[in-house]
């Protein structure tokens, strides 16, 4: 009995040291740091899109009155809690294009055609929002007293799901991603699921199908509210634009030679090469688009 015990003390010993061996070695390789900038990068976005999302975008300054803008990259400025009645209230929600959008550029436009009025234009976009977490944006914000809203939405409705994380998995993994073995071997599983497409994602009619009804939502909740919407279509060419997120799947023998026929304007070829690669996987994104560009130019020289 004894032998036994001492044997499998031994075992367990020659274990803890190889897998500290390989911890350190990992470390020293630099592997380490690589990952701990990775994390820092993926512990931001998740923060951004699956936390921050529940909180308040604006918080109460008393000091001075105003309410203050305390989501992370956001450009919104602050606006006084006591709303003037001379004063027209305008918020942009949306993505990134309405985070993007010129603010200051339409708060003059507005200004100089109701010169007797205070306009203020609060621009709560956020970069990667879709119509569900645009549509809490704007939930919070029918209780500063708006006097328009304008939505900028549509762009993101593939990036990411309502409730994309199991927050309790999500904070299990982020303890053992201490280790340079746990992290480097989450690494290579990601990698082999993102490939395989075998990660998660929306099909194109159900993503189509939330954005319907999350845009329904916004539009009930600002009748509701009397307050009146302007719903934007996005000021985006999209058909000379390549899908902006991931990358093309050159892996693919058939995509590979779709996309070289198309490029050498072989259209009929280039429409089966990319519906052969659609039979196995439907939803990717670069097929769709490429498929849908060979039809288009198919039909102009024809």
């Amino acid at each position: 009995m004894n032998k036994k015990r001492l044997l499998l003390f031994f075992m367990f010993s020659a274990i803890i040291i190889l897998i500290a061996g390989v911890e350190l070695k990992l470390r020293v390789n630099g592997r380490q740091q690589r990952l701990d900038a990775q994390r820092i990068y993926y512990d931001a976005d998740f923060k951004i899109m699956y936390t921050d999302i529940y909180k308040k975008f604006f918080k109460k300054e008393s000091s001075e009155g105003n309410y203050l803008p305390c989501r992370l990259y956001s450009n919104a400025v602050k606006f006084p809690i006591f709303k003037n009645p001379a004063t027209i209230r305008i918020f942009i929600i949306g993505g990134s294009v309405a985070f993007s959008y010129s603010d200051t550029y339409f708060l003059e436009a507005i200004s100089k055609a109701i010169p007797d009025r205070t306009v203020e234009v609060i621009n709560c976009g956020m970069g990667g929002y879709d119509s569900y977490r645009v549509f809490l944006v704007l939930k919070e914000i029918l209780h500063y007293r708006p006097d328009l809203v304008i939505v900028f939405s549509g762009n993101n409705e593939s990036n990411y799901n309502k409730s994309g994380f199991n927050l309790w998995a999500y904070n299990l993994a982020k303890f053992f991603r201490r280790s340079s073995i746990y992290s480097s071997l989450e690494q290579k599983i990601l990698f082999i699921l993102y490939k395989e497409r075998m990660h998660p994602q929306r099909d194109v009619s159900t993503r189509m199908r939330d954005y319907e009804r999350y845009l329904r939502f916004i539009i009930k909740i600002s009748k509701a509210r009397r307050i009146p919407l302007i719903l934007c279509t996005l000021p985006v060419n999209f058909r000379d634009c390549a899908p902006a997120e991931g990358t093309p799947p050159y892996y693919d023998k058939n995509f590979l030679l779709a996309k070289l026929d198309l490029e050498e304007e072989r259209y009929d070829s280039a429409i089966k090469g990319f519906k052969n690669f659609l039979e196995q996987y439907p939803d990717d994104k670069f097929a769709l688009y490429y498929l849908g560009r060979a039809y288009d130019e198919g039909r102009r020289i024809s």
